[in-house]
């Protein structure tokens, strides 16, 4: 049995009976329970690649998916503080790299097929998840998606660990998997990640979000009570 914080193979004896059940991801050794050894898996996703910041801005891009958007004419990933930016210079083509927007489904899984033919990584994984949603006029169909992102892994699509590891962390510590330790300790780096992605645009955009949030709610509660 090996031990997800100092990765030994142990026998049997060296776990406690709460441990041994457990797979080995989240397994760890007596020895290590008492010292209070992290999990590999919690250790993981502490830097940042090159390919989880925005192309525009440079900094890394929002933990939150929904503050960002997946453009399909150039299959990069832009924050929405640049996406407001190119908003209020007039611009209705892509941020990025200026194509026009695809102005429905059929052109947008177009522009994805067309660059999954060439062996792109991060599109191939995009496609994997159209199909597990089952958007764009696609039929859902989780053994496609599954194929596509396998392709995708062994293509090298970077995987971004920083991004998921708060949600992970807080997941194995609202199971009983995780320390305390362990949990302040991924929402100390959660914190920093947060400080290191702030910026004033961002503030602004993510404001602006809210206010547009708050006035779709209103104009529907307005519909729903009779006034519009």
């Amino acid at each position: 049995m090996i031990c997800g914080a100092c990765e030994r193979e142990l026998p049997d004896g060296a776990y406690l009976a709460e441990q041994r059940g457990r797979r080995q991801s989240i397994r760890r050794c007596e020895e290590c329970v008492a010292a209070g050894n992290q999990l590999v898996l919690m250790r993981k996703g502490r830097t940042r690649s090159e390919e989880d910041e925005c192309p525009i801005c440079n900094l890394p891009l929002p933990i939150d998916a929904t503050q960002s958007s997946f453009r399909v004419c150039c299959t990069t990933t832009v924050c929405d503080d640049c996406n407001l930016a190119a908003h209020k210079r007039g611009m209705g083509d892509c941020p990025f790299c200026r194509a026009p927007l695809p102005t429905d489904d059929n052109q947008c899984l177009a522009m994805i097929k067309k660059r999954v033919l060439t062996g792109y990584p991060l599109t191939i994984w995009h496609l994997g998840q159209l199909y597990r949603s089952g958007l764009y006029g696609l039929e859902q169909d989780t053994t496609r998606a599954v194929e596509l992102f396998e392709r995708a892994a062994e293509l090298g699509l970077p995987r971004w660990d920083s991004r998921f590891r708060w949600t992970q962390s807080k997941e194995l510590f609202m199971k009983g998997f995780a320390t305390k330790a362990e949990y302040a300790a991924a929402l100390r780096g959660y914190q920093s990640a947060t400080e290191e992605m702030s910026s004033p645009d961002r503030d602004e955009a993510k404001a602006f979000d809210e206010a547009k949030a708050l006035g779709l709610k209103s104009l529907q509660e307005q519909k729903e009570m009779g006034i519009r």
